[in-house]
């Protein structure tokens, strides 16, 4: 496929002279200098060459023969959703061990008595910066071409955390569902004045996102002027979604200031969607004298392969056991399946051109992708009270904007 490709383009830089070497033309006479030149009705309109003022036939003036630009986005991602971890109250505490549902009790969602402390509320990653980078070119007379471009965002984290002091103040507590729907909640941090011993520890939530794609299309003249073209493309894009995040605690049990257990649990969901499919597409190309417009809309229909990973781990002193604290041992590894998709973008940009072959551009991008999987999504709330084996599998919408800095060179 890379060889055909190769020919292709070389083949066009042979039919049309981009080698003059290698096809070996005959010198051509200097253009003709014309101080005036009259328009004849329903004629394109002539063209003068910058500073020069020589006069040049309006002929696939806006279809280079090849050209590469690369881009610095400055984007932003749509938040990741997650459930509340962990909560904080001033009535009575869950009764150890069991996490008995108590209407007054603190923590319990619903109770009256419970603020969330970590969790609950979409994670922000902020401002991602990546790149994106395009080839392509036409053929002699503008009518066909090929385009490949690729981007990517660089991986972006967040992490937070909350916990006690040594004496177990505040009172901290994780919320769940029991086997039979009910709110209530397992005690992490308690003071000696409640139960008589301390428990102190430390909760933590860690995110992780990464997102890059790929795309190639043919392209083909819909409509040209002397200072604009209208192109239309077809063809296949990719697209990857990577994110992770990671629950996990660890509660010291001391009495009488002496350490008797230490429980430490994580959850870790990782998921990623993978979109593969056929895409339609216009493009728009205005011509304003050193200055330019271009707007291009796409829109890729196709599948996600979407896949969920759940692990889990608990340790204390009686060991280690492959579950969390929601993911159950039964649950632990990969699950996959292939959902419907659709993928619209749209690019619009203003750009100056800086010499005849370099231009240079700002812009705003906006892509949308359905059906998506996202791993806070993926959180059972019951899972360790009913043993479920299977991924939740909850999907979502995504989304993805920002502001480009481009340049191109073109010949």
């Amino acid at each position: 496929m890379r060889n055909k490709v190769v020919r292709w383009f070389a083949g066009v830089a042979l039919t049309c002279g981009a080698l003059p070497a290698m096809a070996q033309e005959p010198p051509k006479a200097a253009p003709k200098e014309l101080p005036k030149v009259t328009e004849v009705a329903g004629a394109p309109a002539p063209i003068w060459a910058p500073v020069t003022g020589v006069y040049m036939e309006p002929q696939n003036t806006h279809a280079p023969r090849f050209y590469a630009g690369a881009e610095y986005l400055m984007w932003w991602i749509k938040s990741a959703p997650v459930v509340p971890l962990v909560t904080t109250g001033t009535g009575t505490p869950p009764t150890p061990p069991t996490g008995a549902p108590l209407n007054d009790s603190a923590g319990v969602l619903g109770s009256g008595n419970a603020t969330v402390v970590l969790g609950g509320s979409d994670i922000d990653f902020g401002m991602f910066s990546g790149g994106r980078f395009t080839v392509g070119g036409w053929n002699c007379d503008g009518s066909l071409g090929l385009e490949a471009s690729g981007f990517f965002l660089a991986q972006q984290s967040q992490r937070s955390s909350v916990g006690s002091d040594a004496a177990g103040n505040p009172l901290l507590t994780i919320p769940f569902l029991n086997a039979a729907g009910q709110e209530t909640a397992a005690i992490l941090t308690v003071p000696a004045n409640i139960f008589g011993f301390v428990l102190a520890g430390t909760a933590t939530l860690e995110a992780r996102s990464e997102l890059w794609g790929a795309e190639a299309n043919g392209m083909f003249n819909l409509r040209q002027t002397s200072t604009s073209r209208l192109d239309g493309l077809i063809g296949f894009r990719y697209a990857s979604l990577e994110e992770s995040l990671r629950f996990g605690f660890a509660s010291t049990l001391s009495v009488g200031g002496t350490p008797l257990n230490t429980f430490t649990t994580n959850d870790q969901y990782d998921t990623r969607s993978q979109f593969y499919g056929a895409q339609l597409g216009l493009r728009y190309h205005q011509d304003l004298g050193k200055f330019f417009v271009d707007v291009t809309g796409k829109i890729a229909l196709g599948t996600n392969e979407n896949i969920a990973t759940v692990n889990g781990s608990s340790t204390d002193n009686t060991g280690t056991s492959a579950k969390g604290f929601f993911v159950p041992g039964a649950a632990v590894g990969s699950q996959s399946r292939h959902d419907f998709s659709v993928m619209p973008e749209v690019t619009a940009a203003l750009g100056m051109h800086i010499t005849q072959n370099l231009s240079a551009s700002v812009g705003y991008n906006f892509m949308y992708w359905s059906n998506v999987v996202r791993p806070g999504d993926q959180i059972d709330r019951q899972g360790n009270a009913v043993q479920s084996n299977t991924a939740l599998f909850n999907t979502t919408d995504f989304w993805a904007q920002g502001i480009n800095f481009g340049a191109q060179y073109k010949y």
